[in-house]
């Protein structure tokens, strides 16, 4: 792949949130001294929402360069419409050429047929052409979440050795996360903020899994709230394809958003069950 294509990609895919979509859409059109570039998106696996977002002046500009100069195997100003294609972090890109145009469709035409082949019965939310919902400075407090759990977590290494117990467990009808050791018991408060599944690379939060209790899962609310709040896709979407650091960062949102004294990600075969826990009680074992 060329390096035009490449960063044609990673714009596209910044546009898009990062990387939490199913699947994602980029379709430009361009002639001398005009072009149309849009990317449309879907994030949840249920959901039948397609998002737009209209490509910001340097992803224009980036892939008008591609027409205007070619590559090693795309002649300049050779191509007429561009379909750029992710699904499952699997990329295809199929040029259009001008003979290859229907000559009774127009841009207006064509662009909407090509949306609906690649999003089968979806619906398109034109409503924020310009952001994907996350504020400027979402990005900065989610690292700065991440960071402070990092924190917390050395000085539970340090203080009472998280993360050398022989056993843990969590029970549901207590809301208590169980750490066992062989000279001590460690119990701390438990809410369940999301599990992530990697046999499908899917997070889903706890405030959707109709198996967890509702006592468990008021912290995993209180991050929908915000998510609603201010309108962040990610925390209002039940379910989206993610990566286990995904998992990891919204724990770690919730340990700020909620003040939690730290977060615990606990195997459950090929699910991971990420918590957050409340002040830890130690107790030596006879």
């Amino acid at each position: 792949m060329s390096d035009f294509l490449k960063r044609i990609g990673q714009q596209a895919v910044k546009l898009a949130g990062g990387g939490s979509f199913l699947k994602l859409l980029l379709y430009s059109e361009v002639q001398d001294g005009v072009i149309s570039a849009d990317v449309f998106f879907q994030i949840g696996l249920e959901s039948r929402l397609v998002h737009y977002r209209c490509a910001p002046p340097e992803l224009s500009d980036l892939i008008y360069e591609f027409w205007e100069n070619g590559d090693h195997k795309i002649r300049p100003r050779s191509w007429a419409a561009m379909r750029f294609w992710v699904e499952s972090g699997r990329l295809s890109v199929h040029l259009i050429y001008p003979e290859d145009f229907d000559p009774e469709e127009t841009l207006h035409d064509r662009r909407p047929r090509v949306v609906a082949s690649c999003f089968p019965l979806t619906e398109v939310d034109y409503s924020k052409p310009d952001g994907d919902g996350e504020p400027p400075d979402f990005a900065a407090f989610l690292e700065g979440s991440v960071e402070g759990l990092r924190l917390q977590t050395e000085g539970h290494q340090n203080i009472w050795q998280f993360g050398r117990a022989e056993r843990w467990d969590f029970d549901q009808n207590s809301g208590e996360l169980v750490f066992t050791f062989p000279d001590k018991i460690v119990k701390a408060p438990a809410q369940i903020i999301g599990t992530f599944d990697g046999t499908t690379s899917t997070w889903l939060w706890a405030w959707a899994n109709q198996s967890i209790d509702g006592v468990l899962k008021r912290d995993a609310l209180r991050v929908l709230e915000y998510g609603k709040e201010h309108g962040i896709a990610r925390l209002t979407t039940a379910k989206w394809k993610a990566d286990e650091m995904d998992g990891w960062r919204m724990t770690a949102l919730a340990n700020r958003i909620c003040s939690s004294n730290g977060a615990y990600r606990g195997p459950a075969g090929a699910t991971l069950v990420f918590m957050t826990f409340g002040e830890v009680q130690l107790t030596k074992r006879a």
